[in-house]
């Protein structure tokens, strides 16, 4: 008899700690040109809507986990793009990041690169969400906050 009341104890321990999925739309980002660019889909020239932002909130702890299309067109293949999390504390004082894979461009066609990544659990409410191209130069930023869900 004592099992049961374990298990609904434990289950509800754990119910009471885990927190539901809350996401934010991110962008759609783009460097000056628009030749390089994040968000989904792609309609007249651009992402056709925003990526998104997972935070996967559990307890007191988020792991933001991004994802959507890495858009590049007519860039050289000397040229690279990735997305990067920047992790900041409650000052935006950067304490982590995560990239995706560099891709090269293709001169004269257009690719998209699947994005998909985050994994650091971390206690930060802030990320900044940055397109990166050669260099590491910054081509667009999202300034993203869970606790009111803008980016």
């Amino acid at each position: 008899m004592r099992k049961p009341l374990l298990l609904l104890a434990t289950t509800a321990a754990t119910l009471a700690f885990a927190s539901p999925a809350l996401a934010t739309d991110v962008g759609p980002l783009a460097g000056p040109n628009g030749n390089v660019s994040f968000g989904v889909g792609w309609a007249a020239g651009a992402p056709a809507g925003p990526g998104l932002l997972d935070w996967n909130p559990v307890g007191a702890m988020n792991t933001p986990h991004l994802s959507g299309q890495l858009n590049m067109r007519d860039v050289s293949a000397a040229s690279t793009a990735f997305l990067r999390i920047q992790y900041r504390d409650a000052n935006h004082v950067v304490t982590g990041s995560q990239s995706s894979v560099a891709q090269p461009g293709v001169p004269g066609a257009r690719i998209s690169y699947p994005v998909n990544f985050g994994s650091l659990q971390t206690p930060s409410q802030h990320v900044h969400v940055q397109l990166v191209g050669n260099g590491g130069v910054i081509l667009d930023e999202a300034f993203c906050d869970s606790t009111d869900l803008t980016c």
